[in-house]
């Protein structure tokens, strides 16, 4: 699933783009994806070829907290990234992107509580460590 070695190590990060295409209603789920995506992928896209990162989430899915107390529930997402190379316009990848995380009890309420910021850390994460495959 990663990019091969020598193009993942040119991989700079341009730019990210996020678009929510999942249904879910929020005011924050763009602006927490995308500040945190900038700030993950910043870390491992060191290359000097600016790439834009166009991410699409398609399917979100946040905790039931009464479900979650008392008989367990997760949350999720599904989503895709797409690699561009900024100067010329192609298509260095296209990746498939899954988190789920599931849970229950006082403490699981706790663990779910924040899907947005859960599902943009493992979606940076993913991208870093599977697609970019960096350590």
């Amino acid at each position: 699933m990663s990019l091969d070695r020598a193009r993942a190590r040119s991989v700079g990060l341009g730019e990210v783009l996020v678009t929510n295409a999942s249904g879910a209603t929020s005011d924050t789920l763009v602006s927490t994806m995308t500040s945190t995506l900038r700030e993950k992928i910043g870390e491992c896209a060191v290359g000097s070829t600016p790439t834009r990162f166009e991410v699409t989430i398609t399917e979100m899915k946040g905790q039931n907290a009464a479900k979650t107390l008392f008989l367990g529930d997760s949350s999720g997402a599904r989503g895709k990234v797409k690699l561009v190379d900024i100067a010329t316009g192609a298509t260095i990848g296209d990746y498939d992107l899954v988190h789920s995380k599931g849970s229950g009890g006082v403490l699981g309420m706790i663990a779910l509580a924040d899907a947005e910021q859960d599902v943009s850390n493992a979606f940076g994460d993913q991208i870093c460590r599977e697609i970019l495959a960096a350590e």
